[in-house]
């Protein structure tokens, strides 16, 4: 994670009076499978290697995460990342696309989800414990597997993908 005051940033490239902006925080991870060592279906490729990078087990993926705090408030964004999915992990299993090209692999997939919440006990002088309000944003551009007509037809979707753009309301107290 690497986090800074968003105040020292703006200070940086601006001359504009030193306020509080907040903290920013960037946290990225990658996943790769490099070997796999066993599977519990026993998948062998062609060469006789146990398979890894189908839609249900990607070869590589991960995340890029912006958290922004400033008092009781925070913004959290989220983008998910991930490479080509294999139609089969053993090479036997393709696709035709409407031109009749063979296709054995997705394109790579990115997902992007958001949410806001705030410390409502910061209205509330009786109550010193946290009362979190938080609105979330699944699936931010409102991707639907009908926009991949490959990633549909191998069954290459969540339920974000199925539903499209998502919301959801959480009220978090602690007592």
């Amino acid at each position: 994670i690497y986090s800074f005051d968003v105040a020292d940033a703006i200070e940086l490239v601006s001359s504009q009076e030193r306020g509080d902006w907040g903290n920013l925080e960037v946290d990225f991870s990658l996943f790769q499978v490099m070997d796999r060592d066993s599977e519990t279906a026993g998948v062998y490729n062609n060469s006789g290697a146990l398979g890894v990078g189908g839609f249900a087990d990607p070869r590589t993926s991960g995340t890029l995460d912006f958290t922004w705090n400033r008092g009781p408030a925070r913004l959290f964004w989220r983008t998910i990342w991930q490479d080509e999915a294999l139609a089969s992990t053993t090479g036997n299993n393709f696709y035709v696309d409407r031109n009749d090209n063979e296709v054995t692999e997705t394109d790579p997939y990115f997902m992007n989800n958001m949410s806001f919440s705030y410390d409502l006990s910061t209205f509330m002088s009786n109550y010193d414990n946290p009362l979190i309000a938080q609105i979330g944003v699944n699936n931010v551009f409102n991707q639907k597997a009908d926009d991949d007509e490959i990633r549909r037809a191998l069954g290459d979707f969540g339920n974000a993908d199925v539903l499209g753009r998502t919301y959801s309301l959480r009220l978090r107290a602690v007592f």
